[in-house]
């Protein structure tokens, strides 16, 4: 549990995961980043430098952020207790999630095949 990052005794691990993070960031560069809950929100954007939005709260079209090359799009939290909270709207979320996520990739496609 991310709360355990807090102890003492896991100080190393949560650097280490920072650490781990940003070298896959370099070497990948991900196009779409999908964050979710509003804690890995705030620790995404405070890696990134940037301040994203917090996850949607009610059915609507996904909340996205343009970071330099990559989308980042929030999402509730996916963990018991907090996605039992919008578990009744999950389904609908998570396709046009999937709707926005490909026509992202469709965009970079062209820009890339210039």
């Amino acid at each position: 549990m991310s709360a355990d990052l807090l102890d003492a005794s896991n100080s190393a691990g949560a650097s280490k995961g920072r650490e781990i993070f940003l070298t896959v960031w370099e070497a990948i560069r991900p196009k779409i980043i999908i964050a979710h809950g509003s804690g890995t929100t705030k620790d995404l954007g405070k890696l990134l430098g940037c301040r994203l939005p917090g996850p949607p709260t009610a059915p609507g079209p996904p909340i996205s952020h343009t970071l330099n090359s990559a989308d980042v799009f929030v999402i509730p939290s996916l963990a018991p207790p907090a996605y039992n909270r919008w578990s009744s709207w999950a389904d609908e979320h998570f396709c046009h999630l999937s709707l926005a996520v490909a026509d992202r990739l469709k965009l970079y496609h062209m820009v890339a095949t210039r």
